[in-house]
């Protein structure tokens, strides 16, 4: 049977289970095994990520009163389908995953790379 990336996503954990996991490993002081040191790192690059993702959602709705400072982050398109990546590989989903995808797309539709050279 064959079985789509995105039914691979839909099956993930959310993070906040991952987080649960994590923490009950704590309060039980499991040993730092290679699960326990695994499940920390995937926590760790998920919160990471999560924080990038509110800042490219909050840093497009801004108007031109807002727009005398630099903006707080800006991709390249190139960044940006590397996050797109970085996202599509962690061990679990983000609340923030489906808007990032929405504004990826909508960056690729309307500036598609071939056209940016």
């Amino acid at each position: 049977m064959f079985v789509t990336s995105l039914q691979i996503r839909l099956n993930l954990a959310e993070l906040a289970v991952l987080k649960a996991l994590l923490s009950d490993a704590d309060e039980q002081k499991f040993p730092g095994t290679e699960l326990v040191l695994s499940l920390r790192e995937a926590v760790e690059s998920a919160e990471k990520c999560t924080m990038v993702a509110q800042q490219l959602m909050s840093s497009k709705v801004r108007t031109r009163t807002r727009l005398q400072g630099e903006a707080k982050c800006r991709l390249t398109l190139e960044e940006l389908r590397l996050f797109v990546q970085q996202l599509q590989k962690l061990p679990c989903k983000l609340p923030e995953s489906e808007a990032i995808y929405g504004i990826s797309t909508k960056c690729y539709f309307n500036f598609p790379p071939e056209t940016l050279h």
